[in-house]
């Protein structure tokens, strides 16, 4: 949680980036269902921030 209230303190969608990858990851390791819109709002922001 720490390292994303650091990356907040420079960009916000990177900070929103490095949560949703954080609780992804989470979720595959306990084998747990990601649901489309989280990665689709992962997806996005990565499209986002590249362009």
């Amino acid at each position: 949680m720490n390292e994303v209230r650091a990356i907040a303190g420079q960009s916000l969608d990177e900070a929103v980036i490095k949560s949703l990858a954080n609780t992804i990851i989470f979720l595959v390791q306990k084998r747990q269902q990601v649901y489309p819109l989280t990665l689709n709002a992962y997806n996005d922001l990565i499209k986002k921030v590249r362009s």
